[in-house]
């Protein structure tokens, strides 16, 4: 950051500094360090979720849960900022009062259809009978011996150029994504974070699956030099993992590297990234899994994501929108839970009444909300029950990266509770114990994992007081 002046020269170079400079000098590095903090660790509030799609509430109900607050937080608070550099506004429509600052001008924007609820009323609305809980705990896939991913290359991309590069962000041909450079400084914390939560819940299968951000694979080689090996953070985490299973879901992804499998105009993955790493998720957890072929696939044309704001509108990706495509399982019933919170001031202050909604939230096309598919975000407790009648039952511990994982998972266990590592208002432990969680899951991407203010957060939670609600 430049100063307005230039600093004030002294007479006497080699002059010390009082004690009341020190205190300043202090001070200011401390506001400095502060700030940065809260620009990383600071949580996204929902996208607006259309009345609509919700079971007994009305447009009120929901209208009144959005304070001032939610309506003006910009995506940079969120804990998954692209890029550490100077703070971008990304404000760029005038007329979206009913959308965050996330939306983009596009020919026009559409709200859930009515298909939504046809959705859930076919998909998920029937009420399926609870079969016996399963009292003893499930049998065991963690692992003691650490997970070593192989270190095979990722060849880069020469075919596309180059087109931005600045503050860390780059467009290479059409697509946008943030530069990596974190390292492994925070990975053996991170690992001993997940640990405790095996020891404190020894008979849960607890599993670690870190997500890799679309820079380690579509890197040319005139910038992959600039990114910090994300194959080596996740490696380093996994080897400090003790009765905790590592998820391979790197592999994985690296294998279908020429599908769609992470969004070019938006920092997160897309759908059918989460696709496959449920499915290395589900082979760890020794589950069933159900094949593409059991979903109905659905496509939302004219996309333009969060990463056309941190371009500063950059005209190539609001002239090469993109289709949001993701999947409704066809063969399995189930029913979704909210239980959203309430905000006061910025801070949790509550949550509403439980209500039966829809899992996918389908905004049409030309919407920048596509990525609110799942669930509509992220300031909730979701409970999904479902008629696969394992005795398994999930627990989902993410980022924003997670919420496309849960909805490949419906066939794989008896019931799914997805949280938020930004909103939990319970104590984590108590909370499992509750709900006879039998599986746990940290879906994660790197810049989480990397990050010590978001590993402390993820560790208080095994401590922190219920909130009651």
């Amino acid at each position: 950051m430049k100063e307005d002046k230039k600093p004030k020269k002294y007479n006497k170079p080699t002059h010390r500094l009082n004690g009341v400079s020190i205190v300043y000098i202090g001070s200011i590095s401390g506001l400095i360090l502060t700030m940065a903090i809260i620009l990383i660790v600071y949580p996204k509030i929902d996208k607006d979720i259309p009345a609509n799609v919700y079971s007994g509430s009305s447009q009120t109900e929901h209208s009144s849960s959005k304070g001032k607050y939610e309506q003006t937080v910009d995506e940079w608070f969120s804990n998954n900022v692209p890029s550490n550099s100077p703070i971008i506004s990304i404000s760029t429509s005038s007329n979206s009062s009913s959308h965050d600052s996330t939306s983009v001008p596009t020919a026009s924007v559409s709200n859930p259809e009515s298909s939504s609820n046809q959705q859930s009323s076919s998909q998920g609305g029937s009420s399926q009978t609870q079969s016996s809980r399963n009292s003893s705990a499930s049998q065991s896939s963690s692992s003691t011996k650490p997970v070593e991913i192989p270190d095979t290359p990722v060849q880069p991309s020469n075919t596309d150029k180059v087109v931005y590069d600045k503050d860390g962000i780059v467009i290479v041909g059409t697509r946008a994504f943030s530069l990596y450079s974190a390292g492994t400084g925070n990975c053996a914390n991170y690992a001993n974070v997940i640990n405790k939560y095996k020891e404190e819940l020894p008979n849960v299968n607890v599993y670690s699956l870190v997500i890799p951000t679309a820079c380690e694979f579509y890197s040319p080689a005139e910038i992959a030099s600039r990114n910090s090996s994300q194959l080596a953070h996740i490696n380093a985490i996994y080897r400090n993992l003790k009765n905790v299973t590592g998820v391979d879901a790197y592999s994985e992804l690296r294998a279908h590297t020429d599908e769609a499998i992470y969004l070019r105009t938006d920092h997160h993955w897309a759908p059918l990234g989460g696709y496959y790493s449920a499915k290395a998720f589900a082979e760890a957890a020794g589950v069933p899994f159900l094949p593409l072929s059991d979903y109905t696939e659905k496509v939302n044309t004219g996309y333009v994501g969060t990463m056309y704001g941190y371009t500063n509108k950059d005209p190539i990706l609001l002239n090469n929108p993109e289709n949001f495509v993701y999947h409704v399982p066809k063969t399995v019933n189930y029913t979704t839970t909210y239980y959203n919170y309430k905000f006061s001031n910025g801070s949790i202050s509550g949550a509403y009444a439980p209500m039966q909604a829809a899992f996918f939230l389908d905004y049409g096309n030309n919407s920048s909300d596509n990525y609110c598919t799942f669930m509509g975000g992220d300031a909730k407790i979701v409970h999904v029950k479902t008629d696969t009648n394992n005795g398994r039952r999930l627990a989902i511990f993410k980022d924003s990266f997670g919420n496309t994982i849960p909805g490949y998972l419906f066939g794989s266990f008896e019931e799914i509770y997805v949280l938020d590592i930004r909103y939990f208002s319970h104590n984590a432990i108590d909370f499992m114990e509750e709900k006879q969680i039998t599986d746990l899951l940290f879906a994660n991407n790197t810049t989480v994992t990397a990050n010590a203010s978001m590993t402390n957060k993820i560790d208080k939670l095994i401590t922190q007081t219920d909130m009651g609600f």
